[in-house]
């Protein structure tokens, strides 16, 4: 099974999973803004974490988070992840080193 195919089963799962418990309910106020800085949210909370105590299980969680909500959001607006993420580490390859940046 190929890096895309794995990515969009994954969100599939993912996005069947918050469908199911209600987080895609028409009745919710949620728009794709909101869905987006939910993730913000997730990477403050694994940021915080780091701060007060390095890399913990607890950081990794939080990781998990962010990346569960990614592909939430990939799959709920129909992105095709998997697709995108191959053909950007393609054109990444392809690139200078540091892509022509200081840092």
């Amino acid at each position: 099974m190929g890096t895309a195919t794995c990515i969009n089963t994954l969100a599939a799962e993912i996005h069947a999973t918050a469908v199911q418990k209600g987080f895609w309910d028409p009745g919710l106020d949620t728009n794709l803004g909101t869905r987006l800085m939910l993730i913000v949210t997730e990477l403050g909370e694994a940021m915080e974490e780091y701060r007060r105590n390095g890399v913990t299980d607890h950081f990794g969680e939080e990781l998990a988070d962010v990346f569960i909500r990614l592909l939430d959001v990939a799959e709920g607006y129909g992105v095709d992840l998997g697709a995108a993420v191959d053909a950007k580490m393609t054109r990444n390859r392809e690139r200078p080193r540091l892509h022509g940046k200081r840092f």
